[in-house]
């Protein structure tokens, strides 16, 4: 991924920038968003029934309070991956944009989410299919919840009855407290102890394989989907649980050891965790919605404790990026070194050299005193408007 890196043209004042929950309710919870995101995960199950019972697979606070069901939290990113397909974007992020320290990571984050579309929706449809198979309930002691049968801990799968019961007293609290919260008046959570595994067998293979052929991704990249299915839930809760430099190693090593692109998979895994983790789920803290992008400055920071040549590259790349953009801008404005020199007529020589580098002072001071003979009001006008355009991308001259 490295190596596609390109600066995109920003605007000399830094774009005003919206706090996390404000952007999704803006890009991600529009109305067209929401129904284009619909229509896709309706026509997914057309093609993948066993989709369809995450429909009827409850989910709850704190760690999914976005929607009722697992199906939402599918339909959410699906409405992310649309938003930012029509227009929205990461920088505008406070959450992103203010961590200085990594705004290569971001950057990248971003550009990779935008080459894979198709692959990432693929991996949003199918990660959670195993949640239909191991859904639990639970409910502390002295709840009511517990009150009503629900078990003090996660020790046995859901029974179709406690599926019934959970469903009918959240339809009753809904009609008797329309404003209540039906997870802080019962404190009923469902978990899904090793869904992740059961999203990735070979059960659910044929599910995976309907999902690429509808989105046009290649039979190849099915192992790929497979394992970063497979290994989704730890890496959240590895970064849950702070910076695992360890555990980053170890995801290169399966992924190696399955005969995946070492580094295509990495570039996946932070996306990965953030569109499911982040960008698709809403925790409840404290009474209210959040979202933690500490999640995925974790998986930053345990990259750069691994494999710290992967910043180091970013980097390199987004030195040559910039230079190639101030290439591209000189060229524009008619005074890149080609042009100059035809201007000038300049013959070939050290002399070149000498030219180039008055006439990169006279860009970086358009009025300062200058003799290039009859060219020297053209090339003042160039230098002015190279100066401009540079400016417009946040670019300098080295």
């Amino acid at each position: 991924m490295f190596s596609e890196m390109h600066i995109a043209p920003r605007a000399t004042q830094a774009p005003a920038t919206v706090y996390f929950l404000d952007w999704i309710k803006t890009y991600v919870e529009s109305k067209p968003v929401q129904a284009r995101a619909e229509r896709v995960f309706v026509h997914l199950v057309r093609s993948a029934s066993p989709l369809g019972r995450l429909t009827n697979t409850p989910q709850t606070p704190p760690f999914h309070a976005e929607a009722e069901f697992v199906s939402g939290h599918v339909i959410r990113i699906l409405a992310v991956l649309d938003a930012l397909e029509h227009g929205a974007s990461l920088a505008v992020i406070e959450e992103c944009a203010r961590e200085k320290e990594f705004l290569l990571e971001f950057f990248e984050l971003e550009a990779v989410i935008r080459s894979q579309m198709s692959f990432l929706s693929a991996y949003a449809a199918c990660h959670d299919v195993g949640k239909a198979d191991t859904l639990v309930f639970t409910a502390p002691t002295g709840s009511r919840g517990q009150a009503e049968g629900f078990q003090g801990e996660a020790v046995r799968l859901a029974t179709e009855s406690e599926k019934t019961k959970f469903d009918k007293l959240r339809r009753a609290h809904a009609l008797a407290s329309p404003t209540g919260n039906f997870f802080e008046s019962f404190q009923i959570s469902a978990h899904y102890p090793e869904h992740a595994k059961r999203a990735a067998a070979d059960e659910y293979a044929s599910t995976r394989q309907a999902v690429l052929d509808v989105l046009g991704i290649p039979h190849s990249h099915a192992k790929l989907l497979a394992e970063l299915i497979r290994c989704h839930a730890d890496v959240i809760d590895a970064c849950a649980h702070g910076v695992d430099a360890h555990k980053y190693r170890a995801w290169a090593a399966i992924a190696d050891k399955a005969g995946l692109n070492v580094p295509f998979f990495l570039d996946l895994l932070p996306a990965t965790l953030f569109l499911d983790a982040v960008l698709g789920s809403l925790s409840y803290k404290s009474g209210a919605p959040a979202i933690d992008v500490s999640l995925v400055l974790n998986i930053f920071k345990a990259e750069r404790e691994a494999m710290p040549e992967r910043h180091l590259a970013r980097e390199q790349a987004f030195k040559r990026g910039r230079k190639q953009a101030v290439q591209d801008t000189l060229k524009q404005a008619n005074i890149d070194a080609e042009s100059v020199f035809a201007l000038l007529k300049t013959p070939l020589g050290p002399v070149r050299g000498e030219v180039m580098r008055n006439v990169y002072h006279l860009i970086q001071s358009p009025d300062m005193k200058v003799d290039f003979g009859d060219a020297t009001v053209e090339l003042r006008r160039r230098a002015r408007v190279a100066q401009t355009l540079l400016a417009d991308q946040n670019l300098t001259l080295e």
